[in-house]
């Protein structure tokens, strides 16, 4: 896809990418710093919301491609990102 066909959902999932990997990158770099200023409390907070976000990310952008490929009606790539998206739930599920 060029640059000229890329549709607002395309350009916001950049954006998303970009400031949750900052964020990630952010986040980890607190939470480092403050295990050596012996926050071990906050810096387990900071970690753990940075982990959350790591593993949200992803999940956002299959929940975007699926979207978009419903509105291109390519059905086998949205039957495919669907069939992802059922086995990360069931796998949370699970774990609950």
């Amino acid at each position: 896809m060029t640059a000229s066909e890329e549709t607002g959902l395309g350009r916001a999932r950049g954006l998303f990418g970009q400031v949750a990997y900052s964020g990630v990158v952010l986040g980890l770099f607190a939470g480092v710093g403050l295990q050596f200023l012996q926050q071990q409390s906050m810096a387990s907070v900071v970690l753990a919301l940075t982990c959350g976000l790591l593993m949200t990310v992803p999940v956002v952008n299959l929940v975007a491609v699926l979207a978009e490929e419903v509105r291109r009606r390519d059905w086998a790539f949205a039957a495919l990102a669907a069939a992802v998206l059922a086995l990360i739930g069931y796998a949370v599920m699970a774990r609950l």
